[in-house]
């Protein structure tokens, strides 16, 4: 495979089919793409892989793009995480919400803050798990607020413990 059938590929699945719709085929081919760009990073795939997501796993390739993005520095992921996060589509802000707290800096905590207010469960419970990672008392307060009105018991157990592990990490004066 090279940098242009692998960024072809990427272009031609904006986004991938969501799951029940998935093949085989195409997955796997994903995930060659996937595996190209972990070996060879170009910055040119972040926002491709970003938009690509299908709703649900992708049986469980989806979440091994982390390994991706792992391969660059905050200045060239950060940009494009907070584009998904503002105006991406659902699979595309749970992803970047997951993976935000992988570059914790503090122009995440708006679009991550956003996503608290959301109906979907498993958005809020992406962005809490990652703001406990974001530098700021703009985070801190989002997160009690989120806990004090979150109906959902299960999100508000991610939420209070994003709150206990930021104040454990944080010294208290």
């Amino acid at each position: 495979m090279t940098r242009d059938e692998a960024l072809a590929f990427l272009r031609a699945h904006q986004p991938m089919p969501d799951d029940p719709e998935l093949s085989e085929e195409l997955i796997r081919t994903y995930d060659l793409v996937r595996r190209y760009f972990t070996t060879h990073p170009d910055p040119a795939c972040i926002p491709l892989f970003l938009n690509s997501f299908g709703e649900r796993s992708g049986f469980g390739v989806y979440q091994l793009v982390e390994d991706v993005l792992a391969k660059f520095p905050p200045g060239a992921a950060l940009p494009h995480l907070v584009e998904a996060l503002t105006h991406g589509r659902r699979p595309s802000r749970y992803w970047a919400a997951l993976w935000a707290g992988d570059f914790p800096n503090a122009l995440l905590s708006a679009p991550l803050i956003a996503l608290l207010d959301q109906a979907d469960c498993d958005l809020r419970s992406a962005a809490a798990l990652s703001l406990e990672y974001i530098p700021g008392q703009r985070a801190d307060d989002a997160l009690r607020r989120a806990s004090e009105r979150e109906a959902d018991e299960h999100v508000r157990e991610v939420i209070d413990q994003a709150i206990e592990n930021r104040s454990r990490a944080t010294p208290t004066e």
